[in-house]
């Protein structure tokens, strides 16, 4: 029984320790960027030696990467995203398409850690970053396989309209916590500025469906709901 339970307590202190180096990467994001994920920094942070990373991780970026995915935000999205389809089955993904533009924003505004990620995938070519992007790309594909059906008839093209949006939330974002200024006179810093992004936002998507249905009443002859 002895041995048990030493062998249960070396367990538990090993996943402590892993816990606490996965938060030092999200502590060294946050605050000093993808530019400061070192082996040594990221141990002196979780108060651990450099050689317990490759033990426990294999590398650094092994560690890294256990540490982005499981910030889980696009999973967490997905959960999202099926809820809404559920409960607005006959819009055509016309609530689905503004609920995940609208909860991207809130999110990526207030995660700082997200924002220096971003920044990371942007700078430069990365694996870490690939897979990233990967189950973003995913979680479109769910979207727009729920949105085809109803615009495929339509030269309403959803996929480029959402990327200009989804690339307009990172810009903007970047912009209001990096250089603390505004953008065509809106502070995104502000509840009235955050409003107006949200609604240029659902005006974006309403005027996309509405020309859709536009056109598919031209062709069908009859007013569609």
């Amino acid at each position: 029984m002895a041995r048990k339970n030493i062998y249960e307590g070396q367990i538990r202190n090993k996943e402590r320790t892993k816990r606490k180096l996965i938060d030092a990467v999200g502590d060294i994001i946050r605050t000093k960027g993808y530019s400061g994920l070192g082996l040594n920094a990221i141990a002196k942070q979780a108060g651990c030696a450099p050689v317990i990373i490759t033990n426990y991780f294999g590398s650094v970026d092994n560690l890294v990467e256990t540490y982005i995915k499981g910030k889980g935000y696009w999973m967490s999205l997905a959960a999202i995203a099926a809820d809404t389809v559920e409960k607005n089955p006959e819009d055509n993904g016309r609530t689905l398409t503004g609920v995940i533009l609208d909860n991207l924003l809130d999110f990526f505004y207030s995660d700082s850690e997200m924002q220096n990620i971003v920044l990371w995938q942007f700078s430069e070519a990365n694996p870490i970053m690939d897979d990233v992007c990967q189950i973003r790309e995913q979680l479109g594909s769910l979207q727009f396989q729920h949105t085809d059906v109803y615009l495929n008839d339509t030269n309403v093209d959803l996929r480029a309209i959402v990327a200009l949006c989804i690339g307009g939330i990172y810009g903007l974002v970047l912009h209001s916590q990096h250089m603390k200024s505004t953008f065509c006179e809106i502070d995104l810093n502000t509840p009235d500025g955050m409003h107006r992004i949200k609604s240029g936002l659902a005006s974006i998507v309403n005027s996309a469906f509405d020309e859709a249905k536009r056109q598919k009443e031209e062709k069908g002859g009859v007013s569609i709901t």
